[in-house]
């Protein structure tokens, strides 16, 4: 099984979340505060950010290699829209990976640490 830190459409009650139906939901947490969230227009974004980042409040789950597959569809991995790394979360020491920007966030809007943006 592979653990995945969502942040975005994929979250419950989201409209991509249904990908998820069948997997196992492990909790809700937050990423150590090296990342911040962009918005991409009907979705975000998230990027590594040392110097300013926050702690991005997000959900994990523990996903098949089917469901894998899915979200790396529709993140666009083989297209480099975004691609899937090790994340750091608060609390959380086994290895969950993220779906990271594969581009430059220059010229979207900064969004802080949660999506949707209060």
């Amino acid at each position: 099984m592979n653990k995945v830190f969502v942040y975005g459409t994929l979250l419950k009650s989201h409209r991509n979340n249904r990908l998820l139906e069948g997997q196992t939901f492990i909790g809700k947490c937050k990423t150590l505060p090296k990342y911040r969230l962009y918005d991409v227009g009907s979705f975000p974004c998230m990027v590594k950010d040392d110097e300013n980042g926050l702690a991005v409040e997000g959900e994990v789950y523990s996903v098949d290699d089917e469901t894998k597959k899915r979200l790396d569809w529709l993140e666009g991995v083989a297209s480099g829209l975004y691609f899937r790394d090790k994340v750091e979360l608060e609390g959380i020491t086994d290895t969950v990976e993220a779906y990271f920007w594969g581009r430059s966030p220059n010229g979207l809007r900064d969004i802080g640490a949660k999506w949707p943006s209060d």
